[in-house]
């Protein structure tokens, strides 16, 4: 049986689904058409969602609903940022990073 170990979100993902929700919540006021579907899911992720949906005070449909607004936003991201990687200029980037003073790093920047 696979493992649905819970992993904490990082600042980037967390603003991502807030944008994807603050998105999904304008075209839901505007007269959105909300579609219904039939989920399986194993009893153990079904137990792990209950429990976290409960913990932020929100039903399992809004849970499931934030957790597939991030995966998409996450592969919207991924799939942006790899186009906009093909317009960047190694060059440009080296002219930018030149302008960048050599400094130690503060204390709680370190490696």
């Amino acid at each position: 049986m696979p493992n649905y170990d819970i992993v904490p979100m990082s600042t980037l993902s967390q603003n991502l689904l807030i944008a994807i929700l603050f998105i999904m919540i304008i075209g839901h006021d505007r007269g959105e058409i909300m579609n219904t579907i039939s989920l399986r899911l194993p009893e153990s992720l079904h137990k792990k969602v209950k429990a976290l949906a409960k913990q932020d005070k929100m039903s399992i449909n809004q849970f499931i609903n934030a957790a597939i607004a991030e995966k998409v936003s996450a592969l919207l991201t991924k799939a942006y940022l790899e186009e906009r990687a093909k317009r960047g200029s190694k060059k440009k980037f080296q002219k930018a990073l030149s302008k960048v003073k050599d400094t130690e790093p503060d204390e709680g920047d370190k490696l």
